[in-house]
């Protein structure tokens, strides 16, 4: 009886020992747990974005420094060469990728870095009321699928006033200035799932050594240092902060009223 009594002492204690140790193990695992990750944002590079052959945007209105009295002003371009068609899909592997114009290629028109209004026709009227001060233009050629060809004569940027009113211009002949073309306010998941980033720069240059973009995704940054157009990927529904800055090779901001860029984007299904 004696040696039985022992036994089933020994068993009572090992069993109290054992959930001890569970009970101890558990609560580490919930101490020491990882969280789950979020959503995996990469970027990636597109280095296929065609030149067509330097052909040439014209702005024939309005003027460089005019004075405009209607709140609603009026583009007139022209373009010149032999390959960049207006309304045409432009041809290569990447309209499968992008989101495309149904108009095709066309002319993007930014001012003062708001998002770009689309230009369909040589003789556009800007849509927005715009309020008596300075307005810098930039106008691009524009593929199908809404990068902007980097190309010399691909561009023109200018300034015009609205109103009669004394305004303090923009250097544009040697101040350095970034654009942000793409990605716009929204973006639909159902008819592309990346995201276009596409940006312009006036007077500068990018590379390993030098000038950069600290660009940042809901919090996640990258360093460009290639004046290129990029895929964001894995960018899920909802509203997502990016910005963009504009740095010299000793990391400090350059000044520029155009060089420091916040925009909210919001994803869809």
């Amino acid at each position: 009886m004696k040696n039985f009594l022992l036994f089933i002492v020994s068993i009572l204690i090992l069993s109290s020992c054992h959930h001890k140790d569970t009970s101890e193990i558990s609560s580490l695992d919930t101490l020491l747990s990882v969280p789950k990750r979020g959503p995996q944002i990469d970027l990636v590079a597109l280095d296929s974005i065609p030149t067509f052959g330097n052909d040439s945007l014209i702005i024939k209105e309005p003027l460089d420094n005019a004075i405009i009295l209607k709140a609603h002003p009026k583009f007139v371009y022209e373009v010149h060469g032999e390959n960049f068609k207006m309304y045409e899909r432009t041809k290569d592997s990447l309209y499968k990728t992008l989101e495309n114009s149904k108009d095709g290629q066309h002319i993007h028109l930014i001012i003062n870095n708001k998002p770009f209004e689309p230009v369909f026709k040589k003789d556009y009227r800007v849509r927005d009321s715009l309020a008596p001060g300075n307005y810098v233009a930039l106008s691009v050629l524009s593929t199908s699928y809404n990068a902007m060809v980097k190309s010399p004569n691909a561009y023109k940027i200018s300034q015009f006033q609205i109103g009669n009113g004394s305004y303090e211009k923009v250097d544009l002949k040697e101040g350095e200035h970034l654009f942000l073309n793409s990605p716009r306010t929204t973006h639909s998941l159902s008819n592309s799932k990346n995201i276009l980033l596409d940006f312009y720069l006036i007077n500068s240059t990018l590379s390993e050594t030098g000038n950069y973009i600290k660009l940042v995704i809901d919090k996640k940054e990258f360093k460009i240092t290639a004046w290129k157009a990029y895929l964001i990927k894995g960018l899920k529904e909802g509203q997502h902060k990016i910005s963009l800055e504009l740095f010299n090779k000793d990391n400090y901001p350059i000044q520029g009223p155009f060089n420091k860029i916040e925009r909210i984007v919001t994803v869809t299904k």
